[in-house]
C-alpha cells in the first residue's frame, strides 16, 4: 500500500475534526479509496470519512488493507506540513510510514507509526431519503451555535423545521434563547429547507453539535439530514471529492434526567 495526498493539508483538516473525541480507529484502504469510520468512547456519535481513489496524486493498494491507528501522534505530524507539500503513507511491515515532500519530491521528513489491532465492527445506517434536509454556509451554522454558547451555553439543542424555517433553541436555569435559520431571507438562496413531514422537531447534544461544525475551513457549506427516532448526520462535501460525515443520536429523556 502506497498512496499519495495531494497538497492543499486535506487530510490534515479532516483530522483536525476527528481526534478531538476519536483517539485511534482503523484506516480501510482499498482499490476504491481510503474510509474511515469509528464511534466515541460514549457512543454518542460517530464519524465516517472516505476519500475517492480520484482524490489522490498517487493510489498503489492492489488489495484491501486495514490500519489501525492512533491519530493524536498522526495529527501532530500532519500540523507541521505546509499547503505546498505532500503527505505519503506507505504499508511497511506492521508499520506505516508517513512520508513529507516539498514541490520538487524531496523528502523532507519522514515517520514510522506501529499499526494496532483495533477490534471494530463497522456499522451500516445509511439512509436514502429523509424525513428533513438542510443546507447552509458552514460558516453561518457554525456562527449561529457561538451565539448560544456566548450567552446561554446549554446541554441541549432544540431543532423544529418546519417548510422555509428552521428554529435552533437551548436553554439553562436562567435563560433560553431561539435563532431562526430562514430559507426566504437567505442571500441568493444560501439555505436550502426540503422537508417531506409535516414539521421535524427533536433535541441533540449541544456539546457534540459544537465540535462538529469545526470544519469550515475544508468545506463551504454543511448539510443536516434528519429521520425521526434516527441519528442526525452532519454532511460535509470536500472540494476534493471525498466526504465527512458526523452522526449524532437524539437525547432522550433519560439523557436529561
Amino acid at each position: 500500500m502506497d498512496i499519495r495526498f495531494p497538497p492543499g493539508g486535506i487530510f490534515r483538516l479532516v483530522l483536525e475534526h476527528i481526534e478531538p473525541f476519536i483517539e485511534k480507529g482503523n484506516f480501510v484502504i482499498s482499490p476504491e479509496g481510503l474510509y474511515f469510520q469509528s464511534l466515541d468512547s460514549a457512543h454518542v456519535a460517530m464519524v465516517e470519512s472516505n476519500f475517492p481513489v480520484e482524490t489522490f496524486e498517487k493510489f498503489k493498494c492492489p488489495k484491501r488493507t486495514v490500519l489501525g491507528l492512533n491519530l493524536t501522534p498522526l495529527l501532530k505530524i500532519l500540523k507541521g506540513v505546509s499547503k505546498e507539500e505532500t503527505v505519503t503513507l506507505r504499508e511497511v511491515k506492521d508499520c506505516v510510514q508517513c512520508i513529507i515532500k516539498d514541490a520538487t519530491e524531496k523528502v523532507l521528513s519522514k515517520w514510522t507509526m506501529r499499526r494496532l489491532s483495533l477490534d471494530y465492527e463497522f456499522l451500516d445506517i445509511s439512509a436514502d431519503t429523509y424525513d428533513c434536509e438542510v443546507k447552509m454556509p458552514t460558516l453561518q451554522f457554525n456562527t449561529t451555535l457561538k451565539r448560544f454558547a456566548s450567552v446561554i451555553n446549554g446541554d441541549t439543542i432544540h431543532f423544529k423545521i418546519t417548510p422555509k424555517q428552521m428554529m435552533l433553541s437551548t436553554s439553562n436555569e436562567m435563560d433560553e434563547g431561539e435563532i431562526i435559520v430562514s430559507e426566504d431571507t437567505a442571500k441568493d438562496k444560501e439555505v436550502t429547507i426540503l422537508l417531506n413531514i409535516p414539521q421535524y422537531t427533536n433535541n441533540f447534544s449541544f456539546r457534540y453539535l459544537q465540535k462538529f461544525v469545526k470544519p469550515q475551513g475544508a468545506a463551504s457549506y454543511v448539510e443536516l439530514l434528519f429521520n425521526q427516532d434516527q441519528p442526525l448526520r452532519v454532511l460535509y462535501t470536500l472540494p476534493s471529492g471525498g466526504k465527512l460525515l458526523f452522526f449524532l443520536a437524539p437525547k432522550t429523556d433519560d439523557d436529561e434526567a
